[in-house]
């Protein structure tokens, strides 16, 4: 074994043991709101601090809706790709630096793809710098009654300060609870961008890019809103599903599973607690839950190309690992494997601010 292998499997590893020593570990925490009343139907563990993941990205989608919202920008608004946004671990599009994106493009990006590049673009695009947008993120956090949530950057990646998560700090936290306020406000705040929340597939440069959220595809009724993935989380979850009663009186549910031990345990959780509940309040009628052209889910899965590089690594399927798995294949779930030596240590340590 070379010196350089030697490096890169120990480096490896105290990425992992690093990633996997969060908040919360091995309890999972969960909510369910009605939309209605606000009423609480539900809670495990509601408030118990956990690693956002992905679901960091809902608040930077707030922002962005907010911008719009105040006429700020556009849609048709472009942003410079920065080197930095480039260095974005997956999952992102992987837009060369130099290049321009509209906030669209942006939009369609986080809520489907998740991508990690699209929420630096965007921060750097709104707020000059990833620091000055994730103090605003905190401010709304605040505005909004999320009393224990710290974002400390615009996609949900694990914190930078290692130093800290090895004495049992863990910078970036949330709660299932927080995370319900949030997907409320985007839903009453913003109802004129639910759409894009319900998008199944996002065609961008001629590579499909598909929803993470699975329910979308399974669970009648569901219509939102985001997934999240880390080794510091657990399989995330945040949902909004709407139902009727007999009588057309509209139900909507928000719920948040956090920390579940691979994608279809947290899947089947959420749909539990959805099914209960709807059916405890008597809404049993899903209305056109056909998706519309835009919505349409396509179930393909596009080969890795050598230029693709690390770009399907943090994607959620349902690819179980296994002890027969390469190192290089730790960590990527997805239905493309990755082949050996593509793995750089940039991308494997280096992550946005």
């Amino acid at each position: 074994m070379t010196r350089l292998s030697a490096f890169l499997i120990l480096n490896f590893f105290s990425f992992y043991l690093i990633n996997t020593a969060h908040c919360g570990k091995h309890v999972v925490s969960s909510i369910v709101i009605d939309g209605q009343t606000g009423n609480v139907l539900h809670s495990e563990n509601p408030d118990v601090p956990r690693h956002p993941a992905s679901l960091a990205k809902k608040m930077t989608l707030y922002l962005i809706f907010e911008a719009l919202q105040n006429k700020k920008i556009s849609l048709n608004t472009t942003f410079n790709v920065s080197h930095l946004a480039t260095r974005a671990i997956p999952c992102k599009l992987g837009v060369s630096a130099g290049k321009t994106v509209t906030v669209d493009t942006i939009i369609k990006g986080l809520v489907t793809k998740s991508a990690n590049d699209m929420a630096v673009v965007v921060a750097e695009g709104l707020s000059g710098s990833v620091p000055k947008f994730v103090e605003k993120m905190n401010a709304k956090a605040r505005e909004l009654g999320m009393k224990n949530t710290r974002f400390t950057n615009p996609s949900g990646v694990p914190d930078r300060g290692n130093s800290l998560i090895k004495r049992g700090i863990q910078r970036q936290t949330t709660t299932a609870r927080d995370m319900a306020i949030l997907s409320q406000a985007l839903y009453n705040n913003f109802p004129e961008h639910w759409k894009y929340f319900k998008i199944r597939t996002f065609n961008f440069l001629g590579n499909a890019h598909h929803n993470h959220n699975h329910l979308m595809k399974s669970f009648p009724g569901m219509d939102g809103i985001k997934t999240g993935w880390v080794n510091a989380s657990g399989f995330n979850l945040s949902t909004s599903a709407i139902r009727y009663t007999q009588a057309g009186n509209p139900v909507r549910l928000f719920a948040v599973v956090l920390g579940g031990t691979t994608r279809h345990v947290r899947d089947r959780r959420m749909a539990s607690l959805l099914e209960t509940h709807f059916k405890k309040l008597g809404a049993t009628v899903v209305k056109n839950n056909k998706p519309t052209a835009d919505e349409l889910f396509t179930e393909t899965c596009e080969p890795a190309t050598k230029n693709d590089k690390l770009n399907a690594v943090f994607t959620e399927t349902s690819t179980p690992v296994t002890k027969n798995k390469k190192l290089d294949t730790l960590f990527t779930e997805t239905v493309t494997p990755i082949k050996r030596n593509k793995v750089k240590l940039d991308t494997l340590f280096n992550q946005p601010a």
